[in-house]
């Protein structure tokens, strides 16, 4: 019997719904299963188990050195971590997305500002005619932080930035109409397509479930989505056991959101047989 820890943190201590399912499978197969907090159990607790799976950790931008120095523990140690630091870390910064652009996958146009030097932010959106914005914090989680604006809203929100103490980098891109509509999320375990979800806003333009937003299971997705997502797991430095690729859609054109592999919603209790899936890929 193993011992294993799913990562939670001090805001959302227990296991989720989701990962309820896998614990129970976890359970069913003869292994130990506890949630944890990251940043509330002590490190010794994740240490001495077999295996710590990061799972809801959700927090961990509210304190990204803190949550740094946390993996460099775990990392020192002996214990197996999924997915490993060395893959978790370099994408913390949403500055990833750059390096999967420049691979050849779509990805919204895109600034990264350490300083919001507002007449280049201006000069940008001039360059690309870009009249609405989506303005996100380079560290960041469930749409926390996440504004959409426009170029009118440019000098204001430059002006509350250099009021901000912590005066964060931000990433600026471009805003993707076609999000309203839903994204898609493409679950894959070691490289194997597992399930889609659909992440559907309501009243705001996140699909965030603490802005309204809706998850659904999607019982058939267009295979060319599943081929995008496929293509985007395949180009990480390593095959993650988990991954989360999100995806808008116009139908023709796919434009890739976000590529989760820390601490993604799986949709676990959504798509019957996906948790077993998930199991056998931590225990293979």
């Amino acid at each position: 019997m193993s011992d294993i820890v799913l990562v939670t943190c001090n805001r959302w201590p227990a296991i989720s719904a989701s990962d309820a399912e896998l614990a129970r499978e976890l359970s069913a197969r003869g292994h130990n299963v506890r949630g944890l907090p990251w940043n509330g159990a002590p490190i010794g607790a994740f240490t001495s188990a077999d295996l710590v799976v990061l799972r809801s950790n959700w927090d961990f931008h509210h304190d990204p050195s803190g949550f740094e120095r946390w993996l460099d523990e775990i990392d020192r140690s002996d214990v197996e971590l999924r997915n490993p630091a060395e893959l978790v870390r370099p994408m913390l910064d949403k500055r990833y997305l750059n390096g999967l652009a420049a691979a050849g996958f779509r990805t919204p146009i895109t600034l990264i500002t350490e300083n919001f030097d507002l007449a280049d932010v201006i000069s940008w959106t001039d360059d690309h005619a870009l009249h609405q914005l989506v303005i996100k914090p380079l560290w960041g989680a469930s749409g926390h932080g996440v504004e959409l604006a426009s170029r009118e809203d440019l000098p204001a929100l430059a002006d509350r930035w250099r009021q901000d103490p912590e005066r964060r980098p931000l990433l600026i891109q471009e805003f993707v109409p076609e999000v309203r509509n839903g994204e898609h999320a493409l679950v894959f375990f070691k490289g194997e397509f597992s399930h889609a979800l659909l992440r559907a806003a309501s009243d705001d333009f996140r699909v965030n479930s603490q802005y309204g937003g809706v998850t659904s299971a999607v019982t058939a997705v267009d295979p060319s989505i599943v081929e995008f997502g496929r293509k985007v797991e395949a180009a990480l430095p390593e095959i993650a056991t988990y991954a989360r690729i999100d995806v808008v859609s116009n139908g023709t054109d796919h434009v890739l959101m976000e590529v989760e592999i820390n601490e993604p919603g799986l949709g676990l209790d959504l798509a019957p047989g996906s948790a077993a899936r998930f199991a056998a890929a931590l225990l293979d």
